[in-house]
């Protein structure tokens, strides 16, 4: 064109317009700012469900800890004189060398 703006701009050797060119453009951005925002979804559901699963691993870390305790507490038990004493009474009705073992009867005829 003499005289005038030249309407026409060559993309990879061809020759389109400028309003083509500009709205290839304009869809090109829109596509990477979907793709970008597509990630950004995927890894944030990601890590949504990570949390979960930290929050379940914590749970049972408290409840194994929990149960580790109430065993370093029974095996503290195991060499204590008296909890020996007393386990023996309750389970296998020992008595001392001296005492009498005195057992009641209920009114069903059993022992209580």
């Amino acid at each position: 064109m003499v005289g005038g703006r030249n309407r026409e701009v060559r993309i990879l050797g061809r020759r389109v317009s400028r309003r083509a060119a500009s709205t290839a453009l304009l869809v090109s951005i829109g596509v990477v700012i979907c793709l970008l925002a597509a990630v950004f979804i995927l890894r944030g559901l990601e890590v949504s469900r990570l949390r979960g699963d930290l929050d379940e691993i914590r749970l049972a870390e408290t409840q194994v800890l929990a149960e580790r305790q109430d065993l370093e507490d029974r095996l503290a038990q195991k060499d204590d004189p008296e909890a020996i004493e007393d386990e023996a009474r309750r389970r296998l009705g020992l008595v001392l060398p001296g005492e009498e073992k005195v057992v009641f009867e209920g009114e069903d005829g059993g022992e209580e």
